[in-house]
């Protein structure tokens, strides 16, 4: 399986966080197809195995990424 990813810098009050989105793809040709599509890959790179596995918007809290879908409202706005 292939897989991409976006970082995304946010900024909330002067300190400024991170997002990762990850995408997932059945092959690699479907991958460099979606990289070759207008200017993604200009914000989407290969990534590593020993990140996020599953397709999604992921935020760095507690040493590790977490699936945002995975968090409450509260949690999320102090990430």
């Amino acid at each position: 399986m292939a897989k991409v990813k976006a970082t995304i810098r946010t900024t909330k009050g002067g300190w400024k966080g991170e997002r990762m989105k990850i995408r997932n793809f059945r092959s690699r040709e479907a991958m460099h197809k979606f990289l070759n599509h207008d200017d993604n890959a200009h914000h989407w790179r290969e990534t590593r195995e020993d990140e996020p596995t599953k397709s999604g918007t992921y935020a760095w809290a507690g040493q590790k990424w977490h699936n945002v879908k995975d968090l409450d409202a509260c949690t999320l706005a102090h990430i």
